[in-house]
């Protein structure tokens, strides 16, 4: 079994996501597109975002391919390096009066979100798991906060410490893909607000990544989180509660035949 196939295999079985877990690979150039993959401009017409991208790839279960051409969220393009950052962006215009206050609250956003290096020829595919034909440089998972929870401690098994995490609560696309490729760390992530408005994730969702480098850690850590009794459903200590009745309840445990001062409360 593949190594890909195992990590999907694993997650099925500890995490039990809802969607499809996406491995994202960087191109360099559009020859490098696998076969089957569904580009948005051509095939579906019009232009998309890149999180809308790998939503359809965990929802749909498509492989899907984005360059340039396919996207139309411009803060999207510049934080994947696509194109070169105008310095009406780089002032903090796109930001400000949006998501701050002034233009100088957007430029400290623009300078401290996480965006590649400058190469017009790069794009991205994204293909669920069960369909990766390709070698992933990271995985994108969703899921609820529990199954988040699970991921994180995960992802420490081996190293222990905390995991570090940041937001903007806009460009998740840098987030996820973008810093977990600058850092060669798993990231925990929120979803921004144009994940939840066009790719309509819902509101009980988080993200999580895993860099290539982790998976064979994340692998061997669910099991031995699971036997540990680190688990997703998370086990209830139900069998601890004591139940508490009305008073009419009461006054029938001498009619079954039960010495009331016996019975626990």
């Amino acid at each position: 079994m593949s190594l890909i196939m195992e990590l999907d295999s694993v997650l099925q079985r500890y995490v039990k996501l809802q969607t499809y877990p996406v491995g994202v690979k960087v191109l360099h150039s559009e020859k490098e597109v696998p076969p089957r993959a569904k580009r948005p401009k051509r095939d579906f017409g019009h232009r998309i975002t890149t999180c809308m991208a790998y939503n359809i790839a965990r929802r749909h279960g498509w492989v899907i391919a984005i360059f340039f051409d396919d996207l139309s969220c411009i803060p999207g393009i510049f934080v994947a390096g696509m194109k070169e950052i105008p310095e009406y962006y780089a002032e903090g215009n796109a930001c400000a009066g949006f998501y701050t206050k002034t233009l100088d609250d957007g430029k400290k956003t623009e300078e401290e979100t996480p965006r590649l290096s400058l190469d017009p020829n790069r794009g991205f595919v994204f293909a669920p798991l069960h369909r990766c034909d390709f070698d992933p440089d990271l995985i994108i998972i969703y899921g609820n906060p529990a199954q988040v929870n699970l991921l994180i401690c995960a992802a420490l098994y081996h190293r222990g410490g905390r995991l570090q995490g940041s937001a903007s609560g806009r460009l998740d696309c840098s987030d996820l893909i973008v810093q977990t490729l600058l850092t060669g760390e798993c990231q925990f992530v929120v979803p921004c607000n144009g994940d939840r408005i066009f790719s309509m994730v819902d509101d009980n969702e988080m993200a999580f990544t895993i860099p290539r480098k982790k998976i064979p850690n994340i692998i061997e850590a669910l099991p031995a989180l699971y036997k540990n009794g680190v688990r997703y459903p998370v086990p209830r200590w139900i069998q601890n509660t004591v139940p508490s009745y009305p008073e009419s309840y009461d006054k029938m445990i001498p009619m079954i035949g039960r010495d009331p001062s016996e019975e626990s409360r």
